[in-house]
Parts: C-alpha cells; structure tokens; sequence
C-alpha cells in the first residue's frame, strides 16, 4: 500500500509538469523560463530529493494536497516549517542563488495555495465550524531538541510572507521561549495590533513542561509541533485524533441541577436525589461528567475501530510511523497515539457553580429550588432572579471564588478524560476550545445560574465572558487553570480595539502584556484587532468586505463566510470587551 500510493504521489506530480510544459509552449519570455522551471521541479520532486529552496516547498505542498485526499480536509499541518527547510534556504542563500525577498515571494505562494482547500460542510457543520476552516498550521520559532533557540531567518521569511498575503490560511503559531530573540516577539506583537489575525503565540516554558508531565522524553518535547486550532503533538513521531469530540460541559450542571434529566425531562445522566449543600452539588455536578465522558469516550473508540477497518491511511504512515512495524498508522505504529477530546462552556458552569455558592447557600438570597424553577422556564417570570443572577453573583474574569470553581471544572474534565485510552492504545488528551461550536452548543443548552438565557452563545475556549475589571484580570483568572494539564491545547482569544496600543510606547505595553501572561502561566493567546463599526457595517453590506479577517476561536475566518449567529457573537464580545 504505501509503495502504491508513493507511485501515485509521483505520478500525480508528473501531471503538473506535463502541464507546465503545455502551458510554457503558449508563452515567451520570462512566463514562458518560468513555467519551464516550474516542470523541471514537479518532475523532480517528490520522486527525488529536493536540491534547493523551491523545490523543498514545491515538495512540501505535494504532500500536503495528498494527505488532504488522503484524509479529512481538517488540521493537516506542516509542522516546524522552519526548521526542516532552513537548511535548503540557508544553502541557497549562501550560494547566491536565492535572497530575501525572493524566498518571501515563494512562501507566499506556498500560504496562498493553502487557501485553495475549502471544506465542503452542510448546513449544520457550518453552524458548528462556521467560516470553512481547514486549519492548516505551521509552526515557527520556540527551541530545538538540545533546548537551544531555534529561530532563524527563514522564521522571519515566513512571518514577512504572512504580513504580505494577509490570508485566514495557514494558522502561523510562533513558539516563544526564554531563549528567543526579543525581534521575534516584537515582528509578531506589531503584524498582531496592525490587523494580521492569523497569528497565534504559543508558550514554551508552559507546553514543553506538560509534555514532560505525561512522560514524554525532554527531546521530544522540546520538538513539539502544533496541529489545526490550538492543538499540540510531538513532532513527526505522533499519529494523533486532536478534535476527536467536543464536550458541552453545561450539559452537566444541566442534569446535576434537574436530577439525571434534561430541562425537558429526558434521563441521560446520574439520578441523586435532593441536593442539600454546596458539596453535594459539585459531586452530583462530577458524577455527570464521568458519565457523559465515559459515553463520549465509547462513540470515539468505535470511530476509530471503523477507521482501521475502512479508512486505512498509508500515505501518512510513510510520514509518521515505524514502518518497519509493517502496520498502518491507524492501527497504533506511530511512537505518539494520542486522541484530544475539548470542553466547551468553561465560563458558563465556573460562573453558575459561584452563583448558587454564593447566592444560594451563602447569602440564601434565593432557594435552589427557587433557582432551578427560574431556569426550567428560562427567566420568563423570573427576571428579578436573572438580575440578581447578572449584577450580584461572582464571575470568572473579576472574582476569585468564580476562578476558583473555574479550576475545579476544569480538573474534573481533565480527570475524567484522562482515564481512557483509544484504540491505539493511546491516551486521551483533554482541551479547553471550541472552534465556533460554543455558538452552536449555546443554541441547544438551557438558561443556567449565571443569568445566561437559552439558546445564548456559550463561552468561547478558555476565555471568560466580558465581565473583567480590565484585560490583565481577565488574563490572571485565565491561568487559575492549570493549562499544562491540557496537552491537547487551549484557546484564548483576545479581543482590543485597534487604538489600546498606539506608537512604540503602545507596542512595548502589548508585549509586556504577552510577556506577563506568559510568565503566569499562560499556554498561548491570539488576539481579535478590529473596528466594531466595520463588522456592523460588513453585515449590512457584505459585498464591501470580502478581505475582512476576524479570529473566531483557533482560527480566522472572512467575516462574511461565517453564520449570522457567530457574526453576532463576535460583535457582541468586542462591544462589551472593547
């Protein structure tokens, strides 16, 4: 299987080069050399070795376009770009044959082709995964296996040509260290504030300490890549399902509030009985995670039982198996198994848990009862209870009990998740993202404690609801979690006005603000930099702003590709952030 679908590969580049050929004897001059030179190397190249630079990316996007027919148009990523083809540039360079500008002018090439792959979703994925990701990553910067600094200049190349074709394709997730270069973060944070969504920082201290923590060996981690949105794997070595499920974690506090039912009366989760104190609340609360994770879990396992029997891939065993196994990928062959599963509605069930405590059984303002009839009928009658609910209850961004019960979701997720292992006998990885499910989520979750109304959006990834004091509270509440324990990645999206950091003195506070989040303990950022006023405007005339980039999760999008409802959520998150 793998010598046919290599052959393939091959044969399927030879057709570009015949191509080429055909569309060179149309042409003179300079269109015409080129064209020659683009069949010389789709000739070459993936039967052979690349020589040089170009060929070396022209190999690159062959896999790439394979490995997309091979598997599911979804976070197939390129790993740490800069490192494996330094050493082409760095020889072409030196030999005189390539410059700068020449090789920002080929990597863009390569990150506008990436666009060309669009998702063909139906009307109800486009609800969940709204803005036709593919989510194509690439990784820049961080440290090598020896834990030296691996930034280079092709780091900047690539950076430069992300600033240039300013596209929602690739995810560019720069790794930052202690050890890298001040330019690094300084070329970042100003293409960041100047509109350049598609880049995402990632933490080093943080990421390479988690891997350590599940036992993986210093080099490995140290090597890490990410994958799609947010997700994290070691490089080349790791055959991993990192958006296996997403869980909605409000569901939960749903059936610990009614009993083991739904609001509608439908018995999914654990019976308790009468709950009395706060203590029995969280334990009735965790007994419905374990459940509905233990089902979770079963629906993903047989997944992956079915994909071994149907869906074999050997093109990507090539890439990241041990060959020499003689099995395929799907079966276990790869040194890293690993499969992600994310929580979605953090937020919501942190700020819900802070209410009853504090308003429930604390300042018995309300009974629970009280409460829960509030929420079975959605607040309709009971808007003074919502008030009190919205103005007096404690909130995760601001509040220290909120953080707090904000971290004890969190590790009873990953606790839960964590105890099961897939079929290729991997561990299960917990996340904290919600590409735009938490607006397709929120749709189907009842009123909760927190005041929040049926069918609102959820929380979008690891970041609060607006309700911080200021943009530093919000981020301190952030790492009350623990986000080494999420080794499948976590999203936090950053939303501020295009005139919060203005001038150099502007720029030196934006990178401070990075710096210290990280510092605390923050896994990554990505930052939403735009003007409420266009996206109202892109609403009403959408033909105006086709190039309209906003970040909706670990992703952007074009804002007019997405649904009326995630466009709503946006510009309802930067008029109460901004």
């Amino acid at each position: 299987a793998v010598e046919i679908v290599c052959d393939a590969v091959i044969n399927f580049a030879k057709r570009y080069a015949e191509k080429a050929r055909e569309l060179a004897e149309k042409e003179s001059g300079r269109r015409r050399d080129e064209l020659l030179k683009i069949a010389e190397i789709c000739e070459w190249v993936p039967a052979k070795p690349p020589r040089n630079f170009w060929e070396a990316l022209q190999f690159v996007w062959f896999m790439q376009v394979a490995l997309h027919m091979e598997s599911y148009e979804q976070g197939i990523s390129m790993g740490r770009i800069d490192q494996y083809l330094y050493p082409y540039y760095e020889r072409d360079i030196k030999s005189g044959v390539l410059y700068f500008d020449e090789a920002v002018e080929l990597v863009s090439c390569l990150w506008i082709k990436t666009n060309e792959i669009v998702p063909l979703f139906d009307e109800l994925l486009t609800i969940y995964f709204a803005g036709l990701p593919t989510n194509q990553a690439v990784t820049l910067g961080g440290v090598n296996e020896r834990g030296e600094d691996a930034t280079n200049e092709l780091t900047f190349v690539m950076l430069e040509a992300t600033k240039k074709v300013a596209l929602r394709q690739p995810n560019v997730h720069v790794r930052i260290s202690d050890k890298s270069p001040r330019t690094l973060l300084e070329k970042c944070a100003e293409m960041i504030l100047s509109g350049i969504n598609a880049i995402s920082l990632f933490n080093d201290s943080v990421i390479i300490n988690g891997w350590l923590k599940l036992g993986i060996p210093l080099s490995d981690a140290r090597n890490y890549t990410t994958v799609g949105c947010v997700e994290l794997a070691p490089g080349g070595k790791s055959y991993d399902s990192t958006d296996a499920a997403l869980f909605n974690i409000a569901i939960c506090l749903e059936l610990a509030l009614f009993n083991g039912a739904t609001r509608f009366g439908e018995k999914i989760g654990v019976e308790y009985g009468e709950i009395k104190s706060m203590e029995e609340l969280l334990d009735c609360f965790e007994r419905q995670v374990e459940k509905l994770v233990k089902c979770m879990i079963l629906a993903c396992n047989s997944f992956e039982v079915a994909n071994q029997i149907a869906k074999p891939t050997p093109l990507i065993s090539v890439c990241n198996s041990k060959l020499e196994l003689g099995r395929d990928i799907t079966l276990g062959s790869a040194k890293y198994n690993f499969s992600g599963v994310q929580m979605v509605g953090l937020a919501d069930v942190a700020d819900s848990l802070a209410a009853i405590d504090e308003l429930v059984f604390k300042k018995k303002l309300l009974s629970l009862q009280e409460l829960i009839e509030a929420i079975r009928n959605n607040f309709e009658g009971y808007e003074e209870i919502r008030q009190i609910l919205l103005n007096k209850a404690p909130k995760y961004g601001r509040d220290e009990i909120a953080n707090r019960y904000a971290k004890i979701v969190a590790e009873i997720f990953a606790r839960e998740v964590m105890k099961y292992r897939n079929p290729r006998n991997g561990w299960y990885l917990p996340g904290i993202y919600s590409m735009s499910t938490h607006v397709g989520f929120g749709m189907l979750t009842g009123a909760l404690p927190s005041g929040r109304k049926a069918g609102e959006p959820l929380s979008n990834g690891i970041a609060p609801h607006p309700h911080a004091k200021s943009l530093t509270s919000a981020m301190r509440s952030v790492v009350s979690v623990d986000h080494s324990l999420f080794m499948n990645g976590v999203s936090y999206v950053i939303t501020i006005s295009p005139n919060m950091f203005k001038g150099e003195e502007g720029l030196e506070k934006f990178i401070s603000l990075i710096e210290g989040y990280f510092a605390l303990g923050g896994m990554n950022c990505h930052f939403n930099v735009v003007d409420v006023t266009k996206l109202i405007d892109a609403q009403k005339n959408p033909e105006k702003y086709r190039d309209l980039l906003v970040r909706v999760a670990g992703f952007s999008a074009y804002f007019v590709d997405l649904t009326k409802e995630v466009q709503d959520e946006i510009i309802a998150k930067l008029i109460e952030e901004t």
